[in-house]
């Protein structure tokens, strides 16, 4: 049972290089989204289909549920 969930959490770990790095800032009542040109967006993320990405999640001032 470990294997198979360290082998799945490995897999999460390794981010491609050619991966869309999305870093979140979370604040009490909404999300900043900023894309790697520097583009935001609050409270919505629109990723490509089919492109690996990596989420950077930031709380800003309170404690989150990120799920």
């Amino acid at each position: 049972m470990f294997a198979v969930g360290w082998k799945a959490y490995v897999g999460l770990r390794n981010v491609p290089d050619d991966a869309l790095i999305v870093d979140i800032y979370a604040q009490q009542f909404s999300w900043i989204f900023v894309m790697p040109n520097d583009r935001e967006s609050e409270d919505e993320l629109v990723v490509p289909l089919g492109k690996s990405v990596k989420l950077n999640l930031t709380s800003e001032d309170v404690l989150h549920g990120f799920s």
